[in-house]
């Protein structure tokens, strides 16, 4: 009986544990992005900024964007991304390739080792860090 006991008390303490963990439904999305290029549609210029060392970094609804431009919140569907920086000022995320702080994306290309976003304005590539 002691063992019973022993054996439920187990599986009801795996099932909390594996139960609270939350899934994420990104896909390839999650993860930590290198931001490569910015291609300004409008004049056809690229600026490669690469050696900026500017990341996004992506989990579950999260977006963190490394080395100043703030955190915030997003939606992903299909192959649309919907950004809302949180904290965040425009000319904190501009150069990572917003024009604003809340800015919608279309998903062009999304690998495992590269991605593609582009916005009315721009054209980010970027590869997995």
């Amino acid at each position: 009986m002691k063992k019973i006991k022993i054996a439920l008390c187990m599986m009801m303490l795996i099932t909390l544990v594996s139960s609270c963990q939350k899934e994420s439904h990104n896909g390839k999305l999650d993860g930590t992005w290198q931001l490569l290029t910015i291609k300004h549609l409008d004049t056809g210029v690229v600026d490669n900024v690469k050696e900026y060392q500017r990341f996004y970094c992506i989990q579950l609804e999260m977006i963190y964007l490394q080395n100043g431009g703030g955190q915030g919140l997003f939606t992903y569907s299909g192959n649309k991304l919907d950004v809302r920086m949180v904290g965040s000022k425009k000319e904190d995320v501009i150069p990572f390739g917003f024009t604003d702080t809340t800015q919608s994306f279309i998903v062009e290309k999304l690998g495992n080792s590269n991605m593609v976003l582009r916005t009315v304005d721009n054209e980010l590539t970027f590869r997995r860090f």
